[in-house]
């Protein structure tokens, strides 16, 4: 075994069927809990791709990982690959500031492959079942383009490897957000122009290496022709998938945000909301609650504003649904970010109406989006939660209305159907030609 793995299951959990085949999911460290928005999307592909054959899972981090293999049940074995690639930001803000520069100056190096993956990678097949190599077609299956790109590996459909990306948030959406954020419109403008043929071009190399590219909605889609591009829109993972399990809206006049403190633009986005928008809707419903849900370290949330009567910041808990059954409705106060707010969904999966910025209110459909309450400013949001909580015959409507939109077009099991239908297409159309006897 290379030295940079560790592993975490040895043994395999089920048998491959000689027809399928055996699949690689790459993803980093970051996106491996299901109770965050990226590890829900992980979870979901991985749950397709175990549709297709048996799944080794390679998780890419600063250091080595164990304990994973909680997160994917029935994995053939769970490994990691140590990898400077995956560091964390300094803590030190200068050096911070020249690593920011390096990845603005240098988008190549971002996106180079680490020494030993792909032959790490490789190795998961050439010793499927301890020693003996697997011979039938091979995936490689990675969340998000930077994690493909340091595998090194590209798509050989005539030696029977195949590769598919799975892209959340787009690096150069988020990497133009951050230039803007730091620098202001007009100093923003011109860095973006200095740097955006350049990292365009390294991201359009790294897709066209691949057979097939997932995003999470229509407008992320890049001007390529190949390879080919499905929409697989953001669902919930952990969230009910059929209506007679939907909790009970509680009678409290509770308003739930769920999220990831380790994501900025939520960090952000709550902020905002109890800056700007909390204070007039105490005002207006003095009995009102706001309960601020989800992984990580809220400490960073500005403690005068945490302190407002009716503010409770709860952090992780075990089951998501007896927060919504408190809640009577859900917000994203979400102004920046890439990629689709799975928190939207979400909420609309409990049955929960949804106060939403109009940032966040894209890349559902036209269906779901018309009935979300959609604000552009404050007052807006802080009018429609006051409308919600003051009514709860209009809120339960306005939830159960979600839900049922949400299981026709957004749920868990019809995701994951149609990974599964395009990557057999893929397959099937790339796979080698048996081989004429002299």
């Amino acid at each position: 075994m290379d030295p940079q793995m560790t592993q975490s299951s040895l043994q395999p959990q089920r048998d491959a069927a000689p027809e399928a085949a055996a699949v690689v999911l790459v993803l980093p460290v970051g996106a491996i809990h299901p109770k965050s928005g990226g590890g829900q999307r992980s979870a979901i592909l991985f749950e397709a791709l175990k549709r297709i054959g048996d799944v080794v899972v390679l998780i890419l981090a600063e250091t080595p990982v164990t304990g994973a293999e909680e997160f994917f049940p029935g994995a053939r074995r769970v490994v990691s690959f140590a990898t400077p690639a995956m560091a964390a930001p300094s803590r030190n803000a200068v050096i911070r500031a020249a690593q920011a520069v390096n990845r603005f100056l240098f988008p190549g190096r971002t996106f180079a492959p680490q020494a030993g993956l792909s032959d790490a990678i490789l190795h998961q097949f050439t010793h499927w079942d301890g020693q003996t190599a697997w011979t039938g077609q091979r995936l490689v299956a990675a969340r998000y383009a930077r994690t493909f790109a340091v595998t090194g590996l590209r798509s050989q459909p005539a030696q029977g490897l195949l590769t598919c990306l799975d892209i959340d948030d787009r690096d150069d959406q988020k990497i133009d957000l951050q230039i803007r954020r730091r620098l202001g419109n007009l100093l923003g403008t011109l860095a973006r122009l200095l740097w955006r043929n350049r990292f365009t071009q390294t991201l359009h190399n790294t897709l066209t290496q691949t057979s097939l590219v997932y995003l999470a909605k229509p407008e992320d889609r890049f001007p390529l022709t190949e390879p080919p591009q499905v929409v697989v829109p953001n669902v919930p993972f952990l969230a009910p998938d059929a209506a007679e399990i939907v909790p009970v809206a509680g009678t409290a006049e509770t308003i739930l945000f769920v999220g990831s403190a380790g994501h900025r633009p939520n960090l952000a986005g709550v902020t905002w909301f109890l800056r700007a928008c909390w204070p007039a809707i105490r005002a207006a419903r003095p009995s009102a609650t706001f309960r601020i849900v989800g992984l990580g370290d809220w400490s960073a949330l500005p403690a005068d504003l945490t302190e407002q009567p009716g503010v409770q910041v709860v952090g992780t808990v075990e089951d998501l649904s007896a927060e919504y059954a408190l809640a009577r409705a859900a917000i994203c106060p979400i102004r920046e970010g890439a990629g689709s707010q799975i928190k939207v969904i979400e909420a609309c999966a409990f049955a929960r109406p949804v106060v939403t910025t109009a940032f966040a209110s894209g890349g559902f459909g036209p269906a779901i989006e018309a009935a979300l309450s959609v604000a552009t400013d404050a007052p807006g949001f802080v009018q429609a939660c006051i409308d919600l909580l003051a009514d709860p015959a209009r809120a339960a409507r306005q939830g159960a209305a979600l839900h049922q939109l949400q299981q026709a077009t957004h749920s868990r099991d019809a995701v994951e159907r149609l990974i599964v239908t395009t990557l057999t297409d893929v397959m099937a159309q790339s796979r080698p030609l048996p081989k004429v006897p002299a």
